[in-house]
């Protein structure tokens, strides 16, 4: 950002020809700023992560200092800030890009492609799963991206494409393509292996173990309720059974609040078979927000966690889990030792 700002200075078309940067805004919006100065200030680097084995104002540099300041208070405000669809226009921007009454910010291209590709693609899901289009906005497609892209990498794109979109070599397909094939389950023997019966058959309990004992894990930092639906919507799936009977038993236990009846309600029409795929109601995520609100108000000094910090404390090991917390642990005693020498005395 700092070549790009001087780069303004020295050749008179750089403003247009960042135009599609991500950050255009914030380098038009610096770029008049610094012309208010009658001496420019001088626009230096400051290398970040200073604060990991240090954090004390007198030992670090100043600028070091100040920078874990802004950085901390900007993750503050991060966490607290709420999405607006529509943000409000920066005069000095000159331009606002808004696609379906929505501000598009950052990640221009992707969003645009996004976008432009969406629609075919929501025919395609909606004739493939039998869908209407109410279904396929009720899925929160931001968590379905990220965890189909990481198992790209590890299951191969041919597994995980045909398995999200429900066309695994099982048995029963292949057997409509070729009759010799038997369609039989090769673990169990079952007359016709579907796409249920990957999940549901009877010699493949490991990997109903897997995703229950992955549940249990959760329970630590995600809603208890969410996670009794879960085992509960999964369970009823595994074994087959009438979803509509075991939905009804879930929202006439006790304090099952009504605001859990509407994603039970959209992950029955979504399907908990697709829930495997990737394919979660938004609701999941707005009831685990609502959660750790709650959790913070009935206690004050507990810092709110966003669901994509929980995933990437669930991706750390113990020793980083730990290794981060001793450093906060240290930053603090660090900040607040004058006071607590001063107590001591």
């Amino acid at each position: 950002m700092i070549n790009k700002l001087e780069a303004y200075d020295v050749y008179p078309t750089a403003p247009l020809a960042t135009v599609l940067h991500s950050e255009w805004d914030v380098l038009s919006a610096l770029h008049r700023a610094l012309q208010w100065y009658g001496t420019k200030p001088k626009i230096r680097w400051v290398k970040s992560h200073q604060d990991d084995m240090v954090f004390d104002k007198e030992a670090m540099p100043l600028n070091a200092y100040l920078n874990s300041e802004a950085d901390e208070l900007a993750t503050i405000g991060l966490k607290r800030l709420q999405e607006k669809p529509r943000v409000p226009m920066d005069p000095d921007t000159v331009i606002q890009f808004h696609i379906n009454n929505r501000t598009i910010t950052r990640d221009f291209k992707r969003t645009i492609r996004e976008i432009i590709h969406s629609i075919p693609l929501k025919k395609y899901y909606c004739k493939r799963f039998r869908w209407s289009n109410n279904i396929f906005d009720l899925i929160d497609w931001d968590i379905f991206r990220p965890v189909y892209k990481k198992y790209l990498s590890t299951k191969g794109i041919q597994w995980m494409h045909k398995f999200c979109i429900k066309k695994l070599p099982t048995g029963e397909r292949v057997h409509k393509r070729d009759h010799y094939h038997d369609q039989r389950c090769s673990s169990c023997g079952e007359d016709k292996e579907n796409d249920d019966h990957v999940f549901q058959c009877t010699k493949r309990r490991s990997l109903r173990k897997k995703v229950l004992n992955q549940i249990n894990l959760l329970r630590n930092t995600v809603d208890p309720k969410l996670c009794d639906i879960l085992k509960e919507g999964l369970m009823t799936y595994f074994n087959g059974e009438l979803v509509s009977t075991t939905m009804l038993r879930l929202r006439g236990q006790k304090n099952m609040n009504k605001r859990y009846t509407l994603l039970i309600n959209e992950q029955v029409v979504i399907g908990w078979d697709n829930l495997l795929r990737g394919k979660f109601s938004k609701q999941w995520k707005i009831q685990q927000k609502a959660f750790i609100s709650r959790r913070i108000l009935s206690n004050p000094t507990e810092e709110m966690v966003l669901p994509e910090d929980e995933l990437k404390i669930y991706d750390e090991t113990i020793k980083l889990q730990l290794d981060d917390t001793n450093q906060q642990l240290k930053k603090w005693i660090n900040r607040w030792k004058p006071v607590i020498d001063h107590s001591m005395k």
